[in-house]
């Protein structure tokens, strides 16, 4: 009867086994077939109560739980080393082990690193203590072994028998094979999604280096034909479906292409803030509250040299491919035509730079007739130079060396000055001198008798754009000749002017303006002792500046102001915006602390001496 029942175990695990065979080649999915392999076993292995199927990972070089029967999902989270635990040493060794002792399979597991002791105390809490019996089988393929597949017993009578090994030794040798072949798959239709990838890839590559060149092409003929900045943005537009502009790296817009927005007014008074937040060599992207149009910003780069921005006013979050080519191209066209553009203005520079030494040298009069006409010269009116020397203020200033001295900048910082200077001047002849710039002025009387210091500051500050440059990257010292009526007194009058800028920079640590008509005293005063100088302004002014200095008083700037203006009390009454009776009060105030007569000669004579040597000494 025992023979017989044995007999019929036998054949219903061959049974079983010719239908796992079955089934595991029914298949190509790898978690699938691992399932299976483990269903079909703990089924006809009596004492199996769970089981386990590691696969080696040559990356990590560790045996990874892949399927599992019977155990909590936290068995994902083991991973063994080779040699380590009865599973490692089944993958070493390429053999099948199989233990029904709880002590031996305990000393066994101690042999496993503190990590993964940890994990399987986690893991299983209280079933892994009761694991009374185990049996462990190697997954090989071509004497290769891939993997492990482990059946545990709970039970205390638990007996994995020698049977239930060759069993699953046999299984294992089928599943091998669906395994494998599985694996095969998995990797050749990963490599074939790859390859997919790749050639996708290489299409879409393809297709942008067409429309690249499409694109390089139709923007050649375009300049072949002699198109302009305007020309590109108008085309870029159309390409990108976003409104777009061009400046200079003097925030000026140059060109504009804005059907979309119309918001050119707009546009024109956010540009005093452009400075401050534009990179020289990265994009900028511009959304200040306020502003209906966000706009990116990108450089217009040559060899790093920055030649102005493209502006593209409400780009998408994420540009296509396309729109990126054509942006790519089109920065790169306008940098050509910029470029031109710079040497354009680099010969002109240079054409009036040497008419500016032909002035100076006063040869070739014919020449210089003709080319100061063409100018706007008119012969038979008063002139003035004003000099204008810029020296950098910030070395540490984003802005390049080499885009500060660029044609383009300074080429658009003199027109700026220049339309600062209309209102002292209608007729005004410019040049260009290294970082100096010098301008003829047509006047009827003196540039002192027309403007001051703080006059031209306010004409400056009446363009915020160019103030805010001037304060951030430059000082500017500023002299005026003395006037001339021919063209034979250019020279002197630049060297006055010249000389002017020395004395100022000697006295002076900020911007200044000084007139050569005004030193006549100060040359005077300059070829004096410093101490006795020192001292005359003591004995006439000290007392008032002592004054002054105690009671918290304005009384030196009221008397400055009454001595310039020829003890016009009309005229400092004006300047001082107060009321008559107040400006009474002082002078007299002022007389007593000083003990001088304001409409006395020699007093007022000492007291204009000593103001000429305060702006000397106090600038």
């Amino acid at each position: 009867m025992n023979d017989e029942k044995t007999l019929q175990n036998k054949v219903n695990k061959l049974e079983t086994l010719l239908n796992s065979t079955k089934l595991l080649n029914s298949t190509q999915d790898t978690s699938d077939i691992l399932q299976a392999l483990l269903t079909e076993s703990i089924a006809n292995i009596k004492d199996g109560d769970a089981g386990i199927i590691f696969l080696y990972n040559k990356n990590s070089n560790c045996l990874e739980a892949q399927a599992y029967l019977g155990f909590n999902p936290e068995i994902e989270n083991l991973k063994l080393q080779p040699d380590e635990s009865i599973t490692g040493m089944t993958f070493t060794q390429k053999k099948p082990l199989r233990f029904n002792s709880t002590e031996d399979i305990s000393a066994i597991t101690r042999t496993m690193s503190n990590q993964s002791q940890q994990t399987l105390k986690h893991t299983f809490l209280e079933t892994f203590p009761k694991i009374h019996s185990t049996v462990s089988c190697p997954l090989i393929f071509r004497d290769q072994c891939f993997g492990v597949i482990v059946i545990d017993g709970f039970r205390e009578d638990a007996k994995l028998t020698e049977e239930d090994l060759h069993f699953l030794e046999s299984i294992s040798i089928q599943a091998s094979v669906a395994i494998n072949n599985s694996l095969s798959l998995e990797r050749e239709s990963k490599n074939s999604a790859e390859l997919e990838e790749t050639n996708r890839i290489i299409e879409m590559q393809k297709n942008a280096y067409k429309y690249t060149l499409d694109l390089h092409t139709k923007f050649t003929n375009m300049i072949l034909h002699g198109c302009d900045v305007e020309d590109i943005l108008l085309e870029l537009s159309r390409l990108i479906g976003c409104d777009t502009l061009v400046i200079t790296p003097l925030y000026a817009i140059i060109a504009h292409h804005l059907p979309l927005t119309r918001s050119m007014k707009h546009l024109d008074s956010l540009r005093p803030d452009w400075p401050k937040q534009l990179s020289p060599t990265d994009p900028t992207n511009i959304t200040n509250p306020g502003i209906p149009q966000a706009i990116r910003f990108l450089p217009i780069l040559i060899n790093q040299e920055n030649y102005g921005w493209l502006g593209i006013l409400n780009p998408p979050a994420l540009l296509d491919e396309k729109d990126s080519i054509a942006i790519e191209r089109s920065l790169a066209v306008l940098a050509l035509i910029l470029l031109k553009i710079q040497d354009i203005h680099s010969t002109e520079l240079r054409l009036k730079g040497e008419f500016f030494e032909t002035l100076l040298a006063y040869r070739d009069i014919d020449f210089i007739d003709r080319t100061i006409n063409s100018y706007g010269y008119r012969k038979k009116q008063l002139h003035s130079l004003l000099v204008i020397d810029l020296e950098p203020v910030n070395t540490t200033r984003q802005r390049s060396p080499s885009a500060i001295h660029s044609t383009s900048y300074m080429k658009g910082i003199q027109e700026q000055f220049r339309k600062a200077l209309h209102p002292v001047s209608s007729q005004i002849i410019s040049f260009i001198k290294g970082l100096q710039l010098i301008f003829i002025l047509e006047t009827d009387r003196d540039l002192s008798e027309i403007i001051q210091a703080d006059s031209l500051w306010t004409m400056l500050e009446n363009d915020p754009l160019l103030w805010l440059i001037i304060k951030k990257e430059w000082r500017l010292r500023i002299s005026a000749s003395n006037l001339f009526s021919d063209l034979k007194e250019f020279k002197d009058a630049y060297q006055h002017a010249l000389y002017a800028l020395e004395i100022g920079s000697a006295y002076h640590t900020h911007d200044f303006l000084v007139f050569y008509s005004q030193l006549k005293v100060k040359r005077f005063l300059l070829n004096n002792d410093e101490n006795e100088l020192k001292q005359f302004v003591s004995d006439t002014l000290g007392p008032l500046i002592a004054y002054d200095q105690k009671s918290h008083t304005r009384f030196l700037d009221t008397l400055r102001i009454y001595i310039h203006t020829n003890n016009s009390w009309t005229q400092t009454k004006e300047k001082l915006f107060i009321h008559g009776n107040t400006l009474t009060y002082r002078l007299r105030r002022v007389e007593e602390i000083l003990g001088f007569k304001l409409d006395d000669y020699n007093d007022r004579l000492n007291i204009q001496i000593a103001f000429e040597i305060l702006e000397l000494q106090h600038p």
